[in-house]
């Protein structure tokens, strides 16, 4: 009987041991520093997520969430109008805290610097400031930064809702989508799709396994994946795409446009300036105004050719169809020279329109060229 109780008493101590450790490490560190608008929050921290949010209070608040007994290991100060957070996990397997926070309310108007190892950053609020953002292993949110923004995760998805200056953005394995740039826009990902709304100025966007979307850029777009499709709608200046693995869409440009696919079917719809296009395997219709003395190419190895031009254009078309018959080659508009090659049954056309002007190269290896109005044209 004694011996039973014993038992009992250490089991029910046991218990209460790791009931009071479980509680402690549920338990939260809180701090405040009073600060004036245009600081600068820096956090580096071994593992944990880290959010951001903004109030109208000159004060920078720390809340840290779960840290329990591990409070010694956050490290935090301010010099001047910079306030630092640091965070040393522990070594070993036990060093990772999935449930560790690390939640900031800032100023408005304040600049951010954030570093974790294993856990995602998010800003939450308009931040009428910079922001600099790391990952290993996590997610990047953001509503809306004023400032620039860096952003890099090497484990995660990129979301961006509005950033009025500069950004960089970059994933190792995730989808990056960005609803609104005012200026600037660079971002990479080896590992998932890109998704863009507007952005103001250019645009350089690249990933190696997924499709890019973009419906407006006002500057210049370069746009460029190895599996995946590519869509793109209004763009105010000159567009370069490439892909390895997809169709490629666009929908208007201006100035030099290249598009060049490896693996599917080319629509341009309303560009003006000059076009450089290219499938190795696809159909190609371009719907396009010339302007300037720069030529134009158009190039299908397997596929037909469609050109689309204003019928008041002065341009002169060179076809050119490997291994065509004669009626390979239709045009809406008069055709000036149409000669077949000796020896491979090559066809060859020439349409001078309106006198004459840049020339544009159209050629297919196994297919038909269209030369046709550019009134006529449809997806």
């Amino acid at each position: 009987m004694k011996k039973t109780y014993v038992v009992s008493a250490l089991l029910a101590l046991l218990f209460a041991t790791v009931a009071a450790v479980k509680a402690d490490s549920n338990s939260d560190l809180q701090k405040t520093f009073n600060v004036s608008n245009g600081g600068k929050l820096v956090v580096s921290v071994g593992s944990g997520d880290i959010r951001i949010r903004v109030w109208d209070k000159t004060q920078v608040q720390m809340t840290v969430s779960n840290i329990g007994d591990d409070a010694d290991r956050v490290e935090s100060d301010q010099e001047g109008n910079t306030v630092t957070v640091r965070y040393r996990s522990h070594s070993g397997w036990w060093s990772s805290n999935r449930d560790l926070r690390f939640e900031f309310f800032v100023p408005q108007s304040f600049n951010v610097d954030l570093t974790t190892s294993g856990g995602d950053v998010e800003i939450s609020g308009t931040l009428a400031g910079n922001a600099e953002m790391s990952t290993s292993g996590g997610d990047l949110k953001i509503d809306e930064v004023d400032g620039t923004l860096q952003g890099r995760t090497s484990g995660g998805d990129v979301v961006v809702r509005n950033v009025q200056k500069d950004a960089t953005l970059t994933t190792s394995g995730g989808d990056i989508q960005v609803d609104r740039a005012g200026s600037k826009l660079e971002i990479t990902t080896s590992g998932g799709e890109i998704t863009v709304g507007t952005v103001g100025k250019d645009l350089d966007a690249s990933t190696a396994g997924g499709d890019i979307s973009i419906q407006k850029v006002g500057g210049e777009l370069r746009a460029s994946t190895a599996s995946g499709d590519i869509s793109v709608g209004k763009v105010g200046g000159s567009i370069s795409v490439n892909t390895s693995g997809g169709d490629i869409t666009l929908s208007s440009g201006n100035g030099r446009i290249s598009a060049n696919t490896s693996g599917g079917d080319v629509t341009i719809s309303d560009v003006v300036g000059s076009v450089d296009v290219n499938s190795s395997g696809g159909t190609i219709k371009v719907g396009f105004t010339p302007k300037g003395d720069e030529s134009s190419r158009i190039e299908s190895s397997g596929g037909d050719v469609y050109l689309y031009i204003p019928s008041d254009a002065k341009v002169t078309v060179h076809a050119q169809v490997y291994g065509g018959d004669e009626e390979s080659i239709v045009s809406d508009f008069p055709v000036t020279l149409h000669k077949r090659s000796s020896g491979f049954g090559n066809q060859n056309a020439e349409v001078t329109l309106n006198g004459g002007g840049p020339e544009i190269y159209l050629q297919t290896s196994s297919g038909s060229i269209y030369i046709q109005k550019l009134s006529s044209f449809s997806r």
